[in-house]
């Protein structure tokens, strides 16, 4: 937890350098103020309370804006820290590559519910000031609003998440994050207007209807928000509310599918070890040799590299020579292998949450010194009592031991005859 908090304020402290912190809050009370006081007209003639028109106004603000802004923060969180060659140094600390991206999503979703709290807030702090009698109901509904714009946003930091880890450049990522903002924000609903036309009631059906809008993450926020209670008129949304049967419930739980998946998606799973595996330093099929196995993901790569030692896979890491955009580092964890000379294909561990036993008896590989990685500590220190060596976290194994006294290339290391 304390990893993850520690994530979360450096994106915060990111957020305040780069201004995006000031700049979101001031145009979100701007347009919400101005919002409020042009929006407030027409009360009179609809007989809606001010604050329902305001909530009108600021939910197709939040439309708009908020996912926009949700993107450009999150576009360039995995891409823009390859790029840099830090997202290494940020797997080289005790921290797994889940608690990096669920560090940063908290970091960059606190930037934006600050910004929603103050600006939406500031709307609602001038209507007080003005004497306006603010009912219940009208207090409620400006609550979900709230903490379902809140929720919208997490859905396209999730959805901004996915779109770094999957390509190679900031350039690319900051376009298609701009072609998704376009697609779910205008181009889905005009196209399923069109289909709605053009159907006449034929093919569509209400369940099929209803399935199209959690499709987009915009509708089912539209719906939760402007499809229920004293503003579904004011919103002119009666039309389609009354031919879907969407719950509220049901909404907010597609708006927390919608940020969960994309967000689980953004970190990459590790790959099962088959018979194709060959080994980056040795050249042989990894499955030839005891001991526990590695694999390192690199972004824009859809095949890892496999390690046929542990150690190997630690190397690499060090080597200045070898790429730096690693997107996750995946080692056997002997915890769970059937046995030495079986370290098994699909029992991995993220190397930042492994225990690693250095200068044990045991021999991997070639023949080589071992780095036995192992989930627990205890089943670590277990394995160093009965075989010897220290147990260490990924962060604190010594190059020297890792990369011998060549320094430089496991292949020059003498224990790696053979690599």
């Amino acid at each position: 937890m304390k990893s993850l908090l520690l994530m979360a304020r450096k994106e915060i402290q990111e957020g305040l350098r780069n201004r995006w912190v000031l700049a979101t809050t001031l145009l979100m009370a701007a347009l919400a103020l101005t919002l409020t006081f042009l929006g407030s007209a027409p009360t009179g003639n609809v007989g809606a309370g001010r604050l329902d028109v305001v909530i009108v106004s600021l939910s197709s603000l939040t439309i708009f804006l908020v996912p926009l802004i949700a993107l450009l923060i999150s576009h360039d969180a995995v891409v823009g820290e390859m790029e840099r060659g830090t997202m290494l140094l940020l797997l080289s600390y005790p921290i797994a590559r889940w608690q990096v991206m669920l560090g940063k999503f908290v970091g960059h979703l606190a930037i934006l519910a600050f910004a929603t709290l103050i600006g939406y807030g500031a709307a609602v702090l001038a209507l007080i000031a003005t004497g306006t009698d603010i009912g219940a109901a009208s207090w409620s509904a400006f609550l979900v609003m709230i903490a379902s714009s809140i929720l919208l946003g997490a859905v396209f930091v999730a959805i901004g998440y996915l779109v770094s880890a999957m390509v190679g450049e900031r350039g690319t990522a900051g376009g298609i994050a701009i072609g998704i903002w376009l697609l779910f924000v205008l181009i889905y609903d005009t196209a399923l207007l069109g289909l709605l036309v053009f159907d006449q009631g034929q093919t569509v059906t209400a369940g099929l209807l209803n399935a199209l809008l959690l499709l987009n993450p915009t509708d089912a926020y539209r719906l939760l928000n402007l499809g229920s209670g004293s503003v579904r008129e004011l919103a002119g949304m009666s039309g389609v509310a009354e031919n879907t049967a969407l719950a509220p419930a049901v909404l907010v739980a597609a708006l927390a599918l919608w940020a969960l998946i994309p967000l689980s998606a953004a970190t990459p799973q590790p790959f099962a070890l088959t018979a194709d595996a060959i080994g980056r330093y040795c050249g042989m099929n990894v499955l030839e040799h005891a001991g526990p196995k590695g694999q390192i993901i690199l972004g824009q790569i859809p095949e890892p590299i496999w390690f046929s030692s542990a150690r190997d896979a630690v190397a690499f890491t060090m080597l200045p020579e070898e790429p730096k955009n690693v997107a996750a580092i995946y080692v056997s964890d002997m915890a769970r292998a059937p046995s030495w000379e079986e370290p098994g294909a699909e029992n991995w561990i993220d190397a930042n949450e492994a225990w690693f036993v250095i200068g044990s008896s045991a021999r991997g590989g070639m023949g080589a010194e071992e780095a036995v990685p192992f989930s627990t500590e205890n089943a670590a220190s277990a394995f160093a009592k009965k075989s010897g060596g220290e147990v260490v976290r990924f962060a604190d194994i010594p190059a020297d031991y890792v990369l011998g006294e060549a320094g430089s290339d496991p292949e020059a290391d003498p224990a790696h005859t053979g690599h």
